[in-house]
């Protein structure tokens, strides 16, 4: 392991600054052949769980594109 790979590693960016720990609030689900989708929030309290499933390629497409802004979420981070 060169001395990059031992920071990237340990939690740096490739860049060299140090990784901001994130948290995952939702899964996305996408089929391999990208004609279903839907989400799947992880936030403690939500009141609507699970966005679609949606079907066909135009609107999984449209679905992926928009449901990070559209999903309005009432629950708390765990």
């Amino acid at each position: 392991m060169t001395g990059r790979d031992n920071n990237l590693a340990a939690g740096s960016h490739a860049s060299g600054r140090q990784a901001t720990p994130q948290q995952v609030v939702g899964a996305l689900f996408v089929d391999l052949e990208g004609i279903r989708a839907r989400y799947e929030c992880l936030r403690s309290g939500c009141t609507q769980r699970v966005e679609g499933p949606v079907h066909g390629a135009t609107d999984v497409q449209a679905f992926v594109a928009s449901i990070r802004t559209s999903h309005r979420c009432t629950g708390a981070l765990r």
